[in-house]
């Protein structure tokens, strides 16, 4: 879909996530106006509704970049690039699995269940160190000057990073990644009347479907 709407772009894939929403709204504003409709299930009393989105609002209101892309600790330097759309496809199919797993925990014993949880937590864990690494642009050494390009050197150096660094760089990641359009939506149900957030999906391959 992205490659039919930017053909003068290579390597759509390659694009960070944060620019591809902001054209992905920015099309279909362009070619159906501001008339998008979500179904969403309420949680509470599991009512499926149809909701207007406002494109043009959340387009409007689309963060630039932190200006703050790299990441000090006592030996190195680390510059950071946002995630791109391989990034977020992948983290996708994990979060996907995820949720299938935790929807199968509930048939569980207690220590089946706890010992599921503990499984789903450590995947986690990894595949936001999995997200991280991806977004190390490079990383330079401070005694040195060395510039670090190669993926398992840069595997390795994150990996031996303190408790305070890593969160330093974990924020920072999180912060580059809340660029661009912010996909939430304040719902309230036409039927309960509860209020709650719900997310437009931007996904290429369902965005336009």
């Amino acid at each position: 879909v992205l490659e039919n709407i930017v053909p003068g772009i290579p390597n759509v894939i390659d694009m960070p996530v944060a620019d591809q929403n902001v054209i992905m709204c920015g099309a279909y504003l362009a070619t159906y106006g501001n008339d998008y409709t979500l179904s969403i299930t309420c949680p509470k009393c599991s009512s499926i509704k149809e909701y207007g989105v406002d494109l043009d609002k959340m387009l409007t209101q689309s963060k630039d970049y932190e200006n703050e892309t790299l990441v000090n600790t006592t030996k190195y330097t680390i510059y950071l690039k946002p995630s791109n759309l391989k990034a977020r496809n992948i983290i996708a199919m994990n979060q996907f699995e995820s949720n299938i797993q935790q929807a199968q925990i509930d048939n569980q014993s207690d220590v089946d269940r706890i010992k599921a949880l503990t499984e789903i937590f450590e995947k986690t864990i990894a595949q936001n160190f999995d997200l991280i690494v991806k977004m190390v642009d490079y990383i330079v050494d401070k005694d040195t000057g060395e510039k670090i390009t190669d993926s398992d050197q840069i595997i390795d150096i994150t990996d031996k990073l303190n408790k305070r660094a890593y969160d330093k760089l974990f924020e920072s990641a999180a912060k580059m990644n809340e660029a661009g359009v912010d996909p939430t939506m304040n719902v309230s149900c036409v039927d309960c009347k509860h209020e709650f957030q719900s997310n437009v999906n931007l996904d290429p391959t369902s965005f336009f479907a």
